[in-house]
C-alpha cells in the first residue's frame, strides 16, 4: 500500500469493510447507471435495475445503510410520474419503455420493505430551504416530502392501474398487479 493510499480518508478508521465506508458512495454510483444511461431498455438491463433495488432495500432492511430516499426515488420514477411518448430526456423511448424498467425496480421495494414501508412515517422536506428535497413526489404526489399512508395509497392506486396498462410488457402488468394486491394486503392486515 502506498504512502498516499495509507493516507486517504477511506483507511483512516484503520479498516474498510468492517465499517462499510464505501457502501454508500459505491451504491450511490450504481444506482446512477440507471436504465438508459448506457445499456438502454434491454431486458438484462431492466432485470439488473430491479436486483439492484432490491439489493439496497435488503440493506435498508438489514439497518446496514439508511438508504430509504431510494425507495422514494425509485418509486417516484415508476408512480409518481406521467409518462409520455418520447420525452426530451429519453427521446427514442416510449413512455412504455421506461415504465417496463421502472415499475420492477419500484415493486422490488414493496417486495422486500413493504410493510416498513407502510409503518414509515416521517416528513423529509428539508428543514433549510435551500437545501434540495430529494424526496420530493413526482408531478402525480400533490402531498409533503414524506413517508405517509395517503402517499402509499397513490403509489397502489398507481399499480393497480398499470396493471391494466397494454401498451407495458406482460411481465411488467403482472408484477404492478402482484404488488397491487400486496399493498392492499399489507394495508388490511395492518395493526390500527
Amino acid at each position: 500500500m502506498t504512502k498516499a493510499l495509507q493516507n486517504d480518508w477511506i483507511w483512516a478508521s484503520g479498516t474498510l469493510w468492517s465499517e462499510l465506508t464505501m457502501l454508500g458512495p459505491s451504491t450511490r454510483e450504481c444506482w446512477n447507471d440507471a436504465p438508459g444511461c448506457g445499456s438502454g431498455f434491454s431486458v438484462p438491463e431492466i432485470h439488473a435495475w430491479a436486483n439492484l433495488n432490491a439489493f439496497i432495500a435488503r440493506l435498508t432492511r438489514a439497518d446496514l445503510a439508511g438508504f430509504w430516499v431510494y425507495a422514494i426515488w425509485a418509486i417516484r420514477d415508476a408512480l409518481e410520474v406521467e409518462r409520455k411518448d418520447y420525452e426530451p430526456a429519453h427521446k427514442p423511448e416510449r413512455a412504455a419503455k421506461l415504465l417496463d424498467a421502472y415499475v420492477p425496480a419500484a415493486a422490488a421495494w414493496i417486495i422486500v420493505m413493504g410493510r416498513e414501508l407502510w409503518e414509515k412515517d416521517e416528513d423529509l422536506t428539508p428543514k433549510n430551504p435551500n437545501q434540495e428535497d430529494p424526496a420530493r413526489g413526482g408531478a402525480l404526489w400533490k402531498g409533503k416530502s414524506a413517508f405517509c399512508k395517503e402517499r402509499w395509497d397513490l403509489w397502489a392506486t398507481r399499480f393497480e392501474a398499470l396493471s391494466g396498462m397494454e401498451d407495458l410488457m406482460t411481465e411488467t402488468r403482472e408484477i404492478a398487479a402482484e404488488i397491487f394486491a400486496r399493498m392492499e394486503e399489507i394495508k388490511r392486515t395492518a395493526a390500527p
